[in-house]
């Protein structure tokens, strides 16, 4: 949960509240079970919801790496941007880099193995859409794990 922004928590807590309210007045709003009930229910489609173009992510890391860190890092989110490079991690799985909109910044995306026939059907270029989950920025380049094709 602390990879999600605070704003987001609270308002997810206080939406998860009036709905316990709205089920069963009889229910106190701050019932931890219920809320931890709903919070599961409701955190992971919300946390995946996310969609950010690859420049608009590096963009919030260069603006304030902290709060881009709090609000990206671990959370899986959809990723659209240009394909500007392809490699191969040393175990043979599929890196994609996306163009972040400057030169020399990337967004490298990490893809499983068997990944692989989708990927190398990609040119350098092409419009694309992924679902990643964001690990950490290294100097010009913001590395995502788990990847898939949306």
């Amino acid at each position: 949960m602390n990879a999600l922004p605070s704003i987001v928590v609270r308002n997810i807590i206080d939406s998860s509240s009036r709905l316990i309210r709205s089920i069963d007045p009889m229910i106190p709003s701050r019932h931890p079970f219920a809320l931890t009930l709903i919070l599961v229910l409701i955190l992971p489609s919300s946390a995946h919801a996310e969609t950010i173009t690859a420049s608009a992510l590096f963009q919030a890391y260069e603006q304030n790496e902290i709060v881009a860190e709090d609000s990206y890092n671990g959370r899986r989110i959809g990723i659209d941007g240009r394909v500007a490079g392809l490699k191969q991690a040393i175990m043979g799985a599929p890196i994609v880099l996306l163009d972040a909109g400057a030169p020399n910044q990337w967004i490298s995306c990490h893809f499983p193995q068997k990944a692989q026939a989708e990927i190398a059907k990609l040119q350098i270029g092409d419009p694309v859409s992924f679902s990643c989950r964001i690990k950490y920025r290294m100097g010009n380049t913001i590395h995502a794990s788990a990847c898939s094709l949306k």
